[in-house]
């Protein structure tokens, strides 16, 4: 399974390295491109974005209803040329997506739909290990403390770990 946000590019480097994955875009991030489309509309009416997004994100975002979704966008009439143009590109992200967002059979199945979790836990991880590596260091450099050039090899090889650790 890949949780993303959307990007194109996302998507294509899931489809080359992970053809068989399950796909799903972060639900935070599609909830972040409704926003857009409410201060689109109702620009510093705050009381008719929170009544549009209760509409387009309760009722069909999160019960994973895109057609409609993309429906309603595509099907709001202006004048104003760029408000056109940020309807259609964020209607375009959700027509493109649709089947990464179903969110109620994510969850049926049991599925994570944001990648918070991940993130915070990939966090956890990798400060711990730094830490630990600090520690290593401090322990193996004794009572006088590392060299000088020892702590500048001990960061660079601290982080050049975690980054070893965590893409590898």
């Amino acid at each position: 399974m890949v949780i993303g946000d959307g990007a194109k590019w996302i998507w294509a480097l899931v489809a080359e390295h992970f053809p068989d994955a399950m796909q799903i875009v972060d639900l935070y991030y599609a909830r972040q491109h409704l926003r857009e489309v409410a201060r689109q509309l109702y620009p510093h009416e705050e009381i008719k974005q929170k009544a549009w997004m209760k509409v387009h994100q309760k009722r069909l975002l999160d019960k994973g209803k895109i057609e409609r979704l993309v429906g309603a966008q595509r099907a709001v009439e202006t004048t104003n040329s760029r408000m056109a143009q940020k309807l259609r590109t964020e209607a375009d992200y959700f027509e493109r997506n649709a089947e990464r967002m179903r969110y109620p059979k994510f969850r049926r199945q049991h599925l994570f739909v944001g990648s918070g979790v991940i993130e915070a836990g990939c966090k956890t991880v990798t400060t711990l290990l730094g830490r630990a590596l600090a520690l290593q260091d401090a322990l193996q450099a004794g009572p006088a403390g590392p060299a000088k050039g020892g702590e500048r090899g001990r960061k660079r090889g601290t982080k050049g770990l975690l980054r070893n650790k965590v893409y590898k």
